[in-house]
C-alpha cells in the first residue's frame, strides 16, 4: 500500500530508505549553511552582506529544489508541540549554531 507523500512507495519500503534519507539532509543543510555563512562572513558591509546572503539563497534554491522545500517549513511543521522542554529550549538556543557564528 502506497504511503502518501512517498512517492508511491510501500510502507515497508518508506520504512527501509528513510535512514538514507535523513542522512543525507544533515550533509545537505549542512553545505546550504556553510556556504551561506562564507557568503556573509566575506562582506564586511551588513548591507552587502545581507544582499548577498539573500543572492546566495535564491541561487542555492534554484539549483536545489527538493532540499529548498524544507525551507518552507517551520518548527510547527516538525513537531515542536510535542518536544520535551529540553529540546524546546535547547532549539530556542540556537540548537549549538551559535559557536558556528561566533
Amino acid at each position: 500500500m502506497p504511503v502518501p507523500g512517498a512517492g508511491g512507495q510501500s510502507a515497508q519500503e518508506a520504512r527501509v530508505r528513510r535512514p538514507a534519507r535523513r542522512a543525507d539532509h544533515p550533509a545537505r543543510g549542512g553545505e546550504f549553511q556553510r556556504g551561506y555563512l562564507a557568503v556573509l562572513d566575506g562582506e564586511p558591509d551588513p548591507h552587502r552582506a545581507a544582499r548577498a546572503g539573500s543572492r546566495y539563497v535564491v541561487g542555492w534554491s534554484g539549483e536545489n529544489p527538493r532540499e529548498a522545500a524544507l525551507l518552507l517549513y517551520g518548527a510547527a511543521d516538525f513537531g515542536r508541540a510535542d518536544r520535551s522542554g529540553e529540546h524546546t529550549a535547547r532549539a530556542d538556543s540556537g540548537n549549538g549554531t551559535a559557536a558556528l557564528l561566533a
